[in-house]
């Protein structure tokens, strides 16, 4: 009982000192806490306010290989693989595309207006604060300028691309100082990369439609040159009964029915392969599209002003309390 009475009475004697410490320092702390308020205030007027506009994208898939299964029994092709093939573009590599470099260089082109009006600019304009406008078309991405190169790196600190891995959302954040500028370049970011991805998963499918037109304009001229040849045939020899001549009206007649199976069934592999580019575009939905901010994401002015002073009490009383005294005993070490 004894021994905690001590400890008790220890306390209040270090309690106490503590306070007389900071009763005496009072003017120092007042000082230092003015001081620090007075350097909140000129931080917080100095930094302007930055707005986020946010982009909220769900996942993106493509359509049901079911779709296309049932058109090719239609068509007679049961027996085609027309499954999905494996991708290697998938959800988790979209901040790497909006990050990239020729991302950034069609991006900075976009037109772009300031909420309080004004005429239309560049996003490069705008970024650099610059009465001519960057020509972006002359951008190179392997031989960047030093202002391009700066222009770039600020736009990927603005822009910022999220995946959630459990529900696989997508979210795009661009963060501006001006709100109506930061929802214009959300935007625009969210249709470049729907783009971007659509003509990646297209391009194969395109190419093999492509062909399949190319063998199918072939083919049907064919099949009309052999439908020709055998109607001419029959106008000019339609009462001639020799077996040679019955021969070769035969066989104009295979010809065109040759022919025209081919055409057939190219047009049903041309037909196949439009709906297969069709399958594989990707379907966006916008679960929250870019809207103007009405508040600054950036902490307000009041708050960074409190957070200044708070920490300079903190500051002031920890140099009070601690501070001082030990450099005092740094002081006496040194000399002695």
């Amino acid at each position: 009982m004894a021994d905690n009475q001590i400890y008790n009475t220890e306390q209040t004697i270090d309690l106490a000192a503590w306070l007389i410490k900071i009763w005496s320092s009072r003017a120092v702390i007042l000082t230092i806490t003015v001081a620090a308020m007075f350097i909140g205030v000129i931080v917080a007027f100095a930094i302007p306010k930055r707005y986020t506009a946010k982009v909220l994208l769900s996942p993106e898939s493509v359509q049901s290989t079911n779709n296309l299964a049932s058109a090719a029994s239609v068509f007679g092709l049961s027996g085609i693989n027309l499954g999905a093939e494996e991708d290697a573009l998938g959800i988790t590599i979209y901040p790497e595309i909006v990050a990239s470099t020729p991302f950034m260089i069609e991006l900075l082109a976009t037109p772009v207006r300031r909420l309080c009006g004004g005429a239309t600019i560049s996003l490069s304009e705008y970024l650099q604060r610059a009465k001519k406008e960057i020509d972006t078309a002359a951008i190179e991405p392997f031989r960047l300028t030093k202002t391009q190169a700066e222009l770039i790196t600020t736009l990927r600190r603005d822009i910022a691309t999220s995946i959630d891995k459990k529900s696989g959302i997508t979210t795009i954040a661009v963060t501006l100082q001006d709100p109506q500028v930061a929802a214009m370049v959300a935007a625009q970011v969210t249709a470049q990369l729907q783009e971007y991805v659509t003509t990646y998963r297209t391009s194969k499918a395109e190419q093999e439609l492509k062909y399949w037109e190319q063998l199918y304009l072939k083919r049907r001229q064919e099949y009309y040159e052999a439908q020709q040849n055998y109607a001419d045939y029959i106008d000019s020899n339609h009462k001639v009964v020799r077996q040679g001549e019955i021969n070769r009206r035969e066989r104009l007649q295979n010809e065109k029915l040759l022919a025209q199976q081919l055409y057939a069934s190219v047009a049903t592999q041309m037909q196949m392969a439009r709906a297969k580019v069709e399958e594989a575009k990707p379907l966006f939905a916008t679960i929250e599209p870019a809207t103007i901010p009405l508040r600054a994401s950036s902490v307000g002015r009041i708050k960074m002003i409190a957070r200044f002073t708070l920490g300079g009490v903190v500051v002031a009383l920890l140099w009070v309390l601690l501070g001082r005294d030990f450099l005092i005993e740094i002081k006496k070490l040194l000399l002695l």
